[in-house]
């Protein structure tokens, strides 16, 4: 399984400032679990899902 996963420094006006989080791409939701592995698989608890919807 393939998804784009961003990480991105928020609230930071510069690279490597702030606090990271990701951002990950998806084309349908997923289940809870494997939306929580993705997460840990990143170390990152701060990471947001997005369905992108393309139509």
């Amino acid at each position: 399984m393939k998804i784009p996963l961003y990480q991105v420094d928020a609230f930071a006006s510069r690279v490597f400032a702030g606090n990271p989080a990701a951002v990950c791409l998806l084309d349908q939701w997923l289940d809870d679990s494997i939306l929580q592995a993705i997460a840990a698989e990143n170390n990152l608890s701060e990471t947001a899902f997005l369905v992108c919807n393309r139509g």
